[in-house]
């Protein structure tokens, strides 16, 4: 499974409370302090249940989690290498 860039802004908006009309894409969430540490952990599972992949403590870098785009993109390459260990 994925994680579709929509499904995540809806996510965003309703359970973080992010203006979706200002959120795009490659808006910044972490270094920009639009989300905080205690965010991350709702957001992780919230990953984690829509794309159907465990995330390794190694992978939780702010390249992988920065932006939504970031976020998709790097749960494609969590699904992929889940696929490919099944």
């Amino acid at each position: 499974m994925t994680v579709p860039a929509a499904l995540l802004t809806t996510f965003l908006n309703e359970q973080m409370g992010l203006d979706t009309i200002e959120l795009k894409e490659d808006t910044l969430l972490f270094s920009s302090g639009t989300l905080d540490s205690f965010s991350l952990v709702e957001l992780l599972t919230f990953v984690e249940s829509e794309g159907g992949f465990k995330i390794k403590p190694t992978n939780v870098r702010i390249e992988n989690l920065n932006s939504v785009r970031q976020i998709v993109n790097f749960a494609k390459t969590q699904t992929g290498s889940a696929k490919k260990a099944a």
